[in-house]
Order: structure tokens, then sequence, then C-alpha cells
């Protein structure tokens, strides 16, 4: 459903089907008409449709004098251009459908059907995981680019919401395997879609300080909260607030233990070791939260 490769007859007594289907499709490209119902056929996935519907949806434009007449002339040059590879197209009169003896291949159908087959019941995670990464990779560009119709829109948003869902529950299962790469790989392509999801970010912040990549999680949430500053004017959540207090406290705690303890002679004879570690954290903490403030400032400037 993707470009003009919408539909690849599949039928093996056909040799090449596929290439000179496509190829037709492309000549027929000044049918505009032809192309759209075709579409809205193959979203059809296996039923039939209404004849009136469809001379509604493509034709709306038209009078209904003469929408029958463009009907049938999209029908005979569709068929004039399919016709090596079989009568594609089915009419009785009043419903048409892809002819159901013809092994007709749509993504979409075939994008469905992988993800329904990670929706098994008896699969492991792995084998689940491995059926979501196959569903994912069948997307390619938007469904149904370049129509504007409600029912293409409508096909449209529930193919990408379904992906996007796809890719989320990958994300998961990743992070309960501890697979933190593919984590990032699926947050990436989220946000890449949808900048503003806070929930996201989170995960990939998660991903990695669990990959050890500490200062990558903190420039995540630098991201997450300019987008929401500059996009919507508020701040991020309280929770996506506190994981960075959290990893950033961390990691100061974590460098704190690294400071070598100033020798005895600098300091004064009753100020104990444990004095000494727990002054160096202040004062780490004291500088992190004074650059965080800079950051702040040098944010807002930039916003007005």
């Amino acid at each position: 459903m993707r470009g003009d490769s919408l539909i690849r007859p599949g039928q093996r007594d056909h040799g090449h089907t596929h290439d000179r289907a496509g190829r037709a499709l492309r000549r027929s490209a000044g049918l505009s008409r032809p192309r759209t119902w075709t579409r809205g056929g193959a979203l059809g996935r296996g039923r039939a449709v209404a004849r009136s519907d469809l001379l509604e949806q493509v034709w709306a434009d038209r009078g209904d004098d003469t929408r029958m007449g463009s009907f049938n002339t999209a029908l005979w040059r569709l068929r004039q251009r399919l016709r090596r590879a079989g009568d594609i197209v089915h009419c009785d009169g009043r419903t048409l459908s892809f002819n159901p003896a013809l092994q007709v291949q749509v993504d979409l159908m075939t994008f469905e059907s992988a993800l329904a087959a990670a929706h098994a019941p008896d699969l492991s995670t792995a084998q689940r995981r491995m059926r979501l990464r196959d569903a994912i990779a069948l997307r390619g560009e938007d469904l149904l680019t370049g129509m504007d119709q409600d029912w293409a829109l409508r096909e449209r948003e529930r193919y990408r919401r379904n992906w996007l869902d796809a890719l989320g529950w990958l994300m998961a299962l990743s992070a309960e395997a501890g697979e933190h790469g593919q984590v990032i790989e699926c947050g990436r392509a989220i946000l890449a879609r949808e900048p503003l999801r806070e929930d996201v970010h989170r995960a990939l912040m998660r991903a990695y300080v669990a990959a050890g990549q500490r200062a990558t999680a903190l420039l995540q949430f630098e991201t997450c909260r300019a987008l929401l500053r500059r996009e919507l004017a508020i701040q991020p959540m309280p929770e996506t607030i506190a994981m960075y207090q959290h990893i950033a406290e961390a990691a100061v705690c974590r460098v704190a233990d690294m400071v070598p303890l100033p020798v005895a002679t600098t300091l004064a004879i009753d100020i104990a070791p444990q004095t000494q570690l727990s002054t160096c954290v202040t004062l780490a903490r004291q500088h992190l939260d004074s650059a965080d403030m800079q950051l702040r400032q040098v944010l807002a400037i930039s916003c007005r």
C-alpha cells in the first residue's frame, strides 16, 4: 500500500507477474482515480466493496450521470494494464473485489498478519520479539501517501498507530530481556515520529544508563526538556525530573568514590575520613546544581 507498488499479484503460473503488475500501475500514474479505488479495494482485505460506496468516495466531485461512465472507463483501463496478470478485479454489478482465485499480496495485510502472529499466546518472549521485529520491518512509507480522503486518513492513522504500538511493545520486552541496544533503537524510532512522548524519553534514559552511557542519558533528558519547553511551554513530568536527578546524583556519588582523599597534612587532625568524603559529595552536588541552573537560564534566554 506504499507508493506505486501497491498490489503484488503472486500467482506462480504468471512468472514475473510482480514486475508486470508494478510497471502497469506506474504507467497508469495519470489514472489517479483508478489507483485510488484500487488501493481502496486492497484495504478491503478480501471483502467486496459496494460499487455505490466506491463511486461516492472516488468520484465525489462528479455528477451521478457521469460517475458510472468514469467508473466503467477506469475499470476497463485497469484490466487492460493488468490483463497478463489475470483478471485481478472482480465485478458482479453491485460490488467489486479482488479475484479470490488469485494470490494477491497487499503489504498492509502482510503487516497485520505478522503483527497478529506476535500475539499468539503460546510464544516465548524471544519468539514474540522476533515476530514483532518481522512486523516492524515491513513498514516503509506512510500508508496511502498523497491521498487526503477521509477513509484514507483513517486507515493511515490506524496503520501508523499499530506500528508505533508494536515498537513500544518490542521496546518493553527488550527492556525485560536486558537488550538495551534494541530498546534504544525502538525508542529512537518512536521519537522520530512522536518526539513529545515522555515515557519513551524515560525508557531511553534507563537504557542508556544500563548500557553504561550516563552522559547520554542526561543529554536525553535535556533533549526532552527543550522539546517540551519549545513546543508546549511546559516542564517535564515529576517522574522524568526525578529520574534525571537520580541518574545525576548516582554519577556524582560514583565520582566522589573515585576522588582520592587529601593527605593528612592538609587537613585538620580532628576531621575524620568520612567527613572528608561527605564534604566532597556536597561540593560536587553544589557544582551540579549550579551547572543545571546555568543551563536553565541559557534555555530560558534562547526561548525568548
